[in-house]
Formats: structure tokens, sequence, C-alpha cells
């Protein structure tokens, strides 16, 4: 009697399990792709599209609808176009690329019922914080084309793990 039990059980975690894998592996949202505006870098509005393509082209690839937002000059202003969108996300960023450096993206996932960040990520040189340590290029050097598909890769999984849309603290802070 004991062993069909424990058998029962077993089968119910594993359906558990496959259960809110399936559901967080399909939000049912539609991403809203914003704007990226450089950080203590110039301007390079080619940069900034090919980030937003990448994005748009990874989050398609994975089944997620997602498309580029139009003209805004607000955050605020781009929710409230949104809100009544029932699972909405609405993804802005920033982009820093200075000479002889590795570009740096970093994302705010918001949620437009609330108008508040629940998430965000940053894709970033990890070396950047070695001062007066030399390593050679070839050890620390990625091309942006890397570094942005490292970024829409990762933002992809982030939206996912959080179809939810719950504020995720431990990322903003």
């Amino acid at each position: 009697m004991r062993e069909i039990i424990k058998k029962c059980l077993y089968v119910a975690i594993y359906i558990f399990i496959l259960n809110s894998l399936y559901s967080q592996s399909s939000p049912k949202s539609r991403v809203y792709i914003g704007n990226f505006q450089p950080y203590k870098s110039s301007a390079d509005n080619a940069l900034a599209e090919k980030i937003s393509d990448e994005v748009i082209k990874n989050f398609k690839s994975k089944g997620i609808e997602a498309k580029k937002f139009g003209q805004y000059s607000s955050v605020p202003e781009a929710l409230a176009k949104i809100k009544t969108e029932e699972g909405a996300i609405f993804l802005s960023g920033y982009y820093k690329k200075n000479k002889d450096e590795n570009l740096e993206i970093f994302a705010q996932v918001y949620n437009p019922e609330s108008g508040f960040v629940i998430d965000a990520l940053n894709v970033t040189e990890e070396v950047s914080g070695l001062t007066g340590i030399k390593l050679p290029d070839e050890e620390t050097k990625e091309t942006d084309n890397l570094v942005i598909s490292k970024f829409a890769t990762k933002i992809v999984i982030l939206m996912k793990i959080n179809s939810a849309r719950k504020e995720r603290s431990e990322n903003i802070n």
C-alpha cells in the first residue's frame, strides 16, 4: 500500500512540474519594444535599431508576439497607451558603447497596468571594474553582434520565467 501511495505521489509531483514548466514557457502576452537610448555614450540610431530588431526576432522565434512600439515622448505616455491591453509587457532600455569597450545593454520591463518596473536585465562587461589590469583583447573583447545576441536571448528567458508579470526586486535593485 505504501508503494502505491509513493508512486502516486511521484506521478503527482511529475505532473505538477510539467504543468509549471509549460505554463511558464508560453506566456500569453504581447511584448512592446520601446526605444533603446544611449547611456554615457554617443547616440547611434543604427545600433539602437539593431538591438530592437534582434530582440523582436528572438521573441518571435520563441512564439511570443512582439512588436516595436511607435513614437512616444516618455515611458508613462507609452504605458498609458497600452494599459488596457491584458497581459501586455513594455520593454525599453539603454546602451553604452564607447571606444575600445564592449557594448553594454540595460533593459527595464514594465507592467503597463501598474506602470511600474517589474524586472530588469543588463548585459555588461564583467571585467570593467578591474582598474590597472590590462587583459589581452582576445580574452575580453566581444563583438556588438555577440553582445546583442546574448541580450536578446536573456531577455526572452527573463520574460518566460516571469510570465505572471510579478515584480522581481532582486533584478531591479
